[in-house]
């Protein structure tokens, strides 16, 4: 883990993916705001409030750039702690992300890149018409295209994790979904990694959400994970 060591957050970011709110809302007084971060949406977000977490709103950006300016914009005002959007939205619109938090100087939120979903392999992505050589090689661009266009950091698997590290250095936020507990099931992720194996690849946050919110005891589970983490 190579961010925010001083600031002590839990290297635990859970997927608030619920189709009710009342449902999310129900869950978060399951665990606790020092065992975790959330990962939500805006309409679940505006609907539950922070109650205590420090917030990732996972809106993945992806539009024109002054669109996508003016949405940064308005999503500052919401004092969140992270926020995604799109690096193939290319150079102009990252830049225009990084501009739109230019007035403020306090609790800045982070804005992080997605590179590509954890579901995709090298497959998918020549039927997309992405034609790299191996899906670590075109992670691995727009991760160096994140870092030169001002973000924050990026979302990738944790298999990506290692080799990012390795070329981009410690100031740099990586987010890993795909990560599953050694007794959990993979779902449609593929590229997966257990939560200790992914921090030792590099990674500072792992994004975690069945595995957590499906379980019967949400709190010991994660208590679980950071005890894993940390032996």
């Amino acid at each position: 883990m190579q961010y925010d060591r001083k600031k002590k957050l839990s290297p635990i970011i859970i997927a608030l993916d619920y189709p009710d709110p009342e449902q999310a809302i129900c869950f978060s007084k399951k665990i606790s705001p020092q065992q975790c971060q959330l990962k939500i949406g805006q309409e679940l977000f505006i609907k539950s409030g922070k109650k205590g977490f420090k917030i990732f709103l996972d809106l993945k950006f992806y539009d024109i750039p002054n669109t996508v300016q003016k949405s940064v914009y308005a999503v500052e005002k919401l004092n969140i702690w992270m926020l995604s959007l799109h690096i193939s939205g290319g150079k102009n619109m990252m830049l225009s992300a990084r501009s739109a938090l230019y007035p403020y100087k306090k609790n800045v939120p982070k804005i992080i890149g997605v590179t590509i979903l954890t579901s995709m392999e090298i497959v998918e992505l020549h039927r997309v018409g992405i034609y790299a050589s191996s899906v670590l090689d075109h992670v691995t661009k727009l991760a160096l295209l994140a870092k030169k266009y001002k973000l924050d950091g990026v979302v990738c698997s944790p298999w990506e994790a290692k080799t990012i590290r390795r070329l981009i250095g410690k100031n740099f936020i990586i987010v890993t979904p795909g990560i599953r507990p050694k007794t959990t099931q993979y779902h449609d992720q593929k590229r997966v990694m257990t939560p200790r194996e992914a921090i030792r690849s590099g990674s500072d946050f792992l994004v975690i959400g069945r595995p957590i919110t499906q379980s019967n005891t949400p709190y010991m589970m994660l208590k679980k994970i950071l005890s894993d983490i940390n032996s």
